[in-house]
């Protein structure tokens, strides 16, 4: 699993930035976990991609897992969102421009879809009650955004199999894929993914086996291949990112778990 550091800068740290190509200064703050531009922060983004990633191995391994997709829920919402009014954190996002119960890559395609300034109509639940609102949307960097920080809600599941993540301080999303590929591997005894390689992942997961982008692919790329990796499989969505940067790895693009699992064998 890769992961990509970002803190305050010291005196020593700059030195070292100096040093070491591979980290850079920056007058913002760069999250290397975050999914884009709508999504959870923090422990949230882990839990949820340790959640998703074991669900999807074990549906694949067989194992029948209702889950019902309850709605989008709002974590957050930026300071210069245009939505700081009509949403709040907790609201449940249950309806968008008329499609209901959308998940997040529907979500974004309507966000950057819609002319700056235009108000969608939206339906969220409040305290559980239905609330009719107006959404709007933003430009940042070129794209359209709704400035809002938020998850995929489901009804509650037992999974059947219980599984122990030692991850470490690392946050966010983007290991839901390796974690899927290590819960796969250890729990079908048929398989062996890494045939004495080292293989290095990273891309979020959604419940449907969709691989995400992530931010800081480039730092991952550089990580990876000094912790010795010979293979990187990385979302198909950041490979124009890195498809021209030198490396003594094999890059691998996918966008689907299954993808992953096909060029491992």
């Amino acid at each position: 699993m890769t992961t990509v550091l970002s803190e305050k800068a010291t005196v020593l740290l700059c030195i070292y930035a100096l040093l070491d190509p591979a980290a850079t200064l920056s007058r913002d703050h760069v999250e290397g976990e975050t999914h884009r531009a709508q999504s959870p922060g923090g422990s949230d983004q882990m839990e949820l991609a340790q959640y998703i990633s074991t669900r999807v191995a074990l549906e694949k391994l067989g194992y029948q897992i209702q889950g019902k997709f309850l709605g989008l829920q709002i974590l957050g919402i930026a300071p210069d969102s245009p939505n700081r009014e009509s949403l709040q954190p907790g609201d449940l996002l249950i309806e968008l421009d008329g499609k209901a119960k959308i998940d997040v890559a529907d979500f974004r395609a309507t966000i950057e879809d819609t002319t700056s300034g235009k108000a969608l109509a939206a339906k969220v639940l409040r305290g559980g009650n239905p609330l009719s609102v107006k959404l709007s949307t933003m430009e940042v960097q070129g794209k359209q955004r709704a400035g809002v920080i938020l998850r995929p809600q489901y009804s509650s599941v037992q999974l059947p199999i219980k599984v122990d993540f030692q991850s470490g301080n690392t946050s966010g999303a983007s290991g839901g894929l390796v974690f899927a590929l290590e819960i796969y591997d250890r729990l079908d005894v048929k398989t062996n993914l890494a045939k004495g390689r080292v293989i290095a992942a990273t891309g979020t997961l959604d419940p449907s086996g969709q691989v995400g982008p992530i931010e800081g692919i480039a730092y991952k790329l550089v990580g990876a291949e000094r912790a010795g990796a010979s293979i990187f499989l990385v979302p198909r969505d950041n490979w124009p990112e890195i498809e021209n940067v030198p490396t003594n790895m094999t890059v691998i693009p996918v966008s689907t778990f299954e993808e992953a699992l096909r060029a491992l064998e």
